[in-house]
């Protein structure tokens, strides 16, 4: 009897090559990169005013500028487009940062934090 497809066999494995330090040091710096955010928001969520002012406008001004350049490079439309998405996003949070009730929790907080 012919059998199109065998069932008893396997697929041999790929190996792959070991990873080069270039590929490491890039998965490092993303997550130092993600891990910056993550300590700039957590600053943001405990009312630490430093964290809104140095980090928010001066962060959301390089990536304006790295935006406008991008959008201005001969680069893939996606790479555009995303880069249009991750500004608005900031764009987003910036606008939610400097709203009056965010302005009334910085404000607070860092009352709370002279008083102790």
């Amino acid at each position: 009897m012919y059998q199109p497809y065998p069932t008893g066999t396997r697929m041999p494995e790929v190996q792959r090559p070991p990873i080069p330090p270039q590929v490491i040091n890039a998965v490092r710096t993303m997550y130092v990169g993600a891990e910056a955010a993550s300590l700039l928001a957590k600053a943001c969520q405990r009312g630490q005013s430093w964290a809104r002012i140095t980090g928010i406008r001066r962060l959301f001004a390089l990536a304006t500028v790295d935006t406008l350049i991008a959008l201005s490079a001969p680069i893939a439309g996606a790479v555009k487009l995303w880069a249009l998405v991750t500004w608005l996003a900031g764009l987003t949070a910036v606008i939610f940062l400097w709203r009056r009730p965010a302005t009334a929790f910085f404000k607070g907080a860092t009352l709370k934090e002279n008083n102790q």
